[in-house]
C-alpha cells in the first residue's frame, strides 16, 4: 500500500511505520529523539479489512487513519499528557519519601514521638490531597486534552483524506468502542459529526501554531522536572553549569528537615497540641462569625429558598431544550439520505436522546427508513419513549 501520498499532506519529516501483533483495535503515534513513529496493531487491520466490500475501501481507511496520527505528530499532542502523568508520578514518589522519613523519625527516641504529631497530619493531608484532588484533576486534564486533540486530529484527515473516507474509518472504533465517563476519547457519535461535510484541503496541514506552542511549554517544562529531579540526586555532579543553576532539592530538604527537627525538640508536646487546638477553635469562629452574618437562615427559609431555585432552573432548562427543539426542527433535512442516518436508528434503541439532536442538526434525515421502517414506526416497536421526541421534530 503507498502510504506517501499521505505523508505528502502534512509538513513533517521523515515517518516509520510499524505494526504491531495484538487484537486490539487502535492505531497510535510516538515520537522520540530518534524519530517519528506510527503503529497500527493487528486487531485494527484485520477489522478494517472484514469490513471493507474492496481493497480501494480498505486502503482509504487506512490512509485515514494515518492520517489522524499525523496530525498527532505535528502538533505533539504527546506532551501535556505526559508532563501531567509524570507530575503525580513525582507527587507519589515524594509521599512515599515522607513515609520513609516518618518512620526513620519514630525510632528516634523522645524527638519520634514529637515529630509524629507533625507528620501524621501531613502524611494524611498528602494521602487526602493526592486521592481526592490530584488524580480526579489529572484524569479529567488527560480527558479534555486528549479529546480536544481527538476532534481537531479527525479534522485534519478529513481536510486530507476527505471528510467520507475519515467517516468509514472511524466508523470501525464505533463497533468497538465502550462507553466511560472518563475516556480520552470522545463518544464516536461526536466524532462523526465533527467531520461530517468537512471540506477538502489542497494544500500542506501545518501545525497550529498556538496549539504547538503550548505543546511545546509542557514538554519543556517536563524536560527541565526531569533536568531538576536528575541533579537532585546529583546525576549531574560532573557538570557546573546544571549544578550551579539548578537548586539541589535534596540538601535544601535536609537542612529543612535538620533544622525543624531541633525546633521541634525544643517544644513540648503539650505545646504542639495548644496551638492545634487554638487554630481549630479561631477557624471555627470566623466560620461561625461568617454565617451569622450572611446566612443566618431557619430551617424553612432554606427549604423554602432551596425549592424556588429548584423550581427556577427546572424552568430555565425546559426553556432552553424547548428553543433548542424549535431551532433543530427549522434546519432539519428531511429529504437527502446521508451516512449519519442509520446512528438514528441506533439512538432510539439506546435511548440517546442528546445523540439523537446531535445528529439532527448535523445533517441526518429524518425521513430515513431501516429496513423499511422509518423513525416512528422503529421506536414505536423498540423505544416508545423516543415517539413524543420524534412528533416534535417532525
Amino acid at each position: 500500500m503507498e502510504l506517501f501520498g499521505v505523508k505528502e499532506k502534512f509538513n513533517l519529516s521523515k515517518v516509520n511505520y510499524y505494526i504491531k501483533d495484538t487484537n486490539v483495535v487502535n492505531a497510535y503515534a510516538l515520537k522520540n529523539v530518534r524519530g517519528q513513529y506510527v503503529i497500527l496493531t493487528t486487531g485494527l487491520i484485520k477489522q478494517m479489512s472484514t469490513d471493507s466490500k474492496t481493497t480501494d475501501e480498505f486502503e482509504r481507511k487506512i490512509k485515514a487513519i494515518v492520517a489522524h496520527e499525523f496530525s498527532h505528530l505535528l502538533h505533539n499532542d504527546y506532551a501535556p499528557y505526559m508532563l501531567y502523568s509524570s507530575g503525580l508520578k513525582a507527587l507519589t514518589f515524594l509521599e512515599n519519601i515522607l513515609t520513609i522519613i516518618y518512620n526513620f523519625a519514630l525510632s528516634i527516641p523522645f524527638i519520634g514521638s514529637l515529630i509524629s504529631i507533625i507528620f501524621i497530619p501531613i502524611k494524611m493531608i498528602t494521602n487526602l490531597v493526592i486521592k481526592f484532588i490530584l488524580n480526579p484533576l489529572e484524569l479529567l486534564i488527560k480527558m479534555y486534552l486528549s479529546r480536544k486533540n481527538e476532534f481537531r486530529a479527525d479534522k485534519n484527515a478529513a481536510q486530507t483524506m476527505g471528510w467520507e473516507n475519515t467517516f468509514i474509518a472511524l466508523e470501525t472504533f464505533y463497533e468497538n468502542y465502550k462507553e466511560g465517563f472518563l475516556d480520552t476519547h470522545p463518544v464516536p457519535y461526536k466524532r462523526l459529526v465533527n467531520i461530517y461535510k468537512q471540506k477538502k484541503v489542497t494544500k500542506k496541514v501545518s501545525r497550529s501554531f498556538f496549539v504547538y506552542l503550548i505543546n511545546t511549554l509542557w514538554l519543556t517544562i517536563y524536560i527541565f522536572l526531569i533536568m531538576y529531579l536528575l541533579n537532585s540526586f546529583h546525576i549531574f555532579k560532573n557538570m557546573p553549569l546544571l549544578k550551579d543553576t539548578i537548586p539541589t532539592f535534596i540538601t535544601e530538604f535536609y537542612s529543612f528537615i535538620n533544622s525543624n527537627i531541633v525546633l521541634f525538640a525544643s517544644k513540648s508536646r503539650e505545646f504542639y497540641f495548644n496551638e492545634i487546638k487554638f487554630f481549630i477553635e479561631l477557624n471555627y469562629i470566623k466560620i461561625e462569625t461568617f454565617y451569622n452574618k450572611y446566612l443566618n437562615l431557619n430551617v424553612e427559609q432554606i427549604l423554602l429558598y432551596g425549592t424556588v431555585i429548584s423550581i427556577a432552573l427546572l424552568f430555565l432548562y425546559l426553556l432552553v431544550y424547548r428553543i433548542r427543539l424549535n431551532i433543530i426542527k427549522k434546519c432539519s433535512n428531511s429529504v437527502e439520505n446521508t451516512l449519519l442516518d442509520n446512528y438514528l436508528f441506533h439512538a432510539i434503541n439506546i435511548n440517546n436522546k442528546k445523540m439523537f439532536l446531535s445528529l439532527v442538526k448535523a445533517g441526518a434525515n429524518t425521513n430515513s427508513k431501516l429496513n423499511g421502517m422509518s423513525l416512528l414506526d422503529f421506536a414505536s416497536h423498540n423505544n416508545k419513549k423516543f415517539m413524543g421526541l420524534l412528533k416534535k421534530i417532525k
